[in-house]
């Protein structure tokens, strides 16, 4: 429309009356969150390479061990098996299971690299298990990925000379409720942490993902809010590996967007196969994210195949980042991504179900960047 601010199909006034503008900015914006990051990397890629030769050098000497609290926990849970892949002896444990339950997850005599995720560094929990850790272990170092230079964390590792801290852009720091550039940020710059000796190779990676998210956001959108918009009791997301994270924070989002209006359930898909299968009723879309190693994938592929002949749901949903025209006759919307590295398909993944909750939003009667935030209920 001539004249008007336009985000996607909105105008931006109708977005700010029905506070929805900054979750839908946030999530147009990835792309560009993406460029910046990279040229952070390439300012200070020398400090990072000094940090990180020894772990690079001592791959089975060090632990390393994701943590975070709720989204920030599923970041790691996105990225874990990458590096295991690599030949490091990685983890992710949630920061709620690390407080209580330190000696059953790590052992002090081990070398640690602790690596904390936290959009606004101020989680009392995620505070607590960096000190629990840092005094808990003989030889740790830790690695902070944080959207805020002000927060608790961003003050307390800068103190200490184990610990190096990498500030997302300003422009990651979401305002709304929902995490979205701070969480698919947080991804792409730890992986690239392990990259970073590759200068020319991260730059077309990051390059090339940026298109491919604004891509596939442009040419999707309008299929993403017809889903949105239909009549549904519950929704399933269902991913295997790095993309059960996913799967996780996909959940999640459709709660905390629609105010808890929309019940929700996440799986690997061949963890569903059995008794969480009668969660499927006719008012459920089930979701499913196909991996691209083709092992992984022909277990994927059985159980949509076994989804869609027993009939059991509304509506099946799959993200692909191949273009497999035969998936199509196993669901109701095939959805064909751009993505041309497989370690970072969770980002395009994600992006699309970031969408999706968001219209789910507006059609539940929620407004997005507050849908949660009421009676005190969640800080």
């Amino acid at each position: 429309m001539k004249g008007r601010e336009m985000l996607l199909d909105f105008e931006n006034k109708y977005l700010e009356e029905i506070k929805g503008f900054d979750t839908l900015n946030e999530i147009c914006q990835q792309g560009i969150v993406f460029i910046e990051i990279v040229r952070l990397f390439d300012k200070i890629k020398y400090k990072i390479n000094k940090f990180m030769k020894k772990i690079w050098a001592n791959k089975k000497s060090f632990k390393i061990i994701f943590t975070g609290v709720g989204s920030s926990e599923f970041i790691g849970n996105s990225i874990v098996n990458t590096l295991i892949q690599q030949g490091y002896n990685a983890r992710s444990i949630s920061s709620t299971d690390i407080i209580p339950y330190i000696e059953e997850y790590i052992d002090p005599k081990e070398k640690l690299l602790l690596i904390s995720f936290s959009k606004s560094g101020n989680s009392p929990e995620i505070i607590e298990t960096y000190n629990i850790v840092n005094n808990f272990v003989l030889d740790c170092r830790h690695l902070i990925f944080t959207c805020n230079s002000k927060g608790k964390l961003w003050i307390e590792g800068r103190k200490n000379k184990n610990t190096f801290v990498f500030t997302l852009p300003s422009r990651s720091d979401d305002k709304s409720f929902v995490k979205t550039s701070s969480f698919t940020g947080m991804i792409l710059s730890a992986l690239l942490f392990f990259r970073v000796d590759e200068p020319e190779e991260y730059r077309k990676i990051v390059t090339d993902l940026a298109k491919c998210v604004n891509n596939n956001i442009r040419e999707n959108y309008e299929r993403i809010k017809y889903l949105a918009n239909l009549s549904i009791e519950r929704i399933v997301y269902l991913g295997a590996s790095n993309l059960k994270g996913i799967a996780q924070k996909s959940h999640l989002m459709i709660l905390e967007l629609t105010g808890g209006n929309i019940e929700t359930f996440y799986n690997s898909p061949l963890g569903f196969r059995r008794m969480a299968k009668y969660i499927l009723n006719e008012g459920t879309m089930v979701f499913v994210y196909l991996s691209v190693e083709p092992n992984k994938r022909k277990y994927d592929i059985d159980l949509l195949k076994e989804l869609y002949t027993q009939k059991k749901c509304d509506k099946i949903i799959v993200l692909d980042c191949i273009n497999e025209k035969k998936i199509e006759s196993f669901c109701d919307e095939y959805f064909s991504l751009e993505s041309e590295y497989e370690d970072f398909i969770q980002i395009n993944y994600i992006v699309l179900t970031q969408l999706f909750a968001f219209y789910k939003a507006i059609n539940v009667g929620k407004s997005p960047d507050n849908s949660c935030q009421v009676d005190g209920l969640i800080e």
